[in-house]
């Protein structure tokens, strides 16, 4: 999926920037739009920053999480059951990678 999301993401790009430079090339004939091509450009811009910053807000992984917490208490690893059993726990691992405390990820994320 991520992969397929690239690709799509990278040709739209591509598609976007070669339609800007056709359309800027060709309206910047008269010099009375150069100055709205160069807003619409730094608008375009800015939306795209815009979606990378909202696409980088959110909740953070169960499994980032977990792990913070771990290596806040001086475990040396973390660990969490598979996703489809069902069990939402944390657990803290010593250097022989057997777990040492566990906690409920309810507890952690405040839900």
């Amino acid at each position: 999926m991520g992969a397929t999301l690239t690709v799509v993401f990278l040709s739209l790009w591509f598609a976007s920037i070669m339609a800007g430079y056709v359309t800027g090339r060709n309206r910047e004939v008269s010099p009375e739009n150069v100055s709205r091509t160069a807003l619409i450009s730094a608008g375009a811009t800015l939306l795209l920053l815009l979606f990378v910053v909202i696409q980088h807000q959110g909740t953070r992984p169960d499994s980032l999480i977990c792990s913070e917490y771990c290596r806040g208490r001086g475990y040396d690893t973390s660990g969490m059951p598979p996703a489809d059993s069902g069990k939402r726990l944390c657990y803290c691992l010593n250097s022989n990678g057997e777990p040492v405390d566990s906690v409920d990820m309810d507890r952690l994320t405040g839900e």
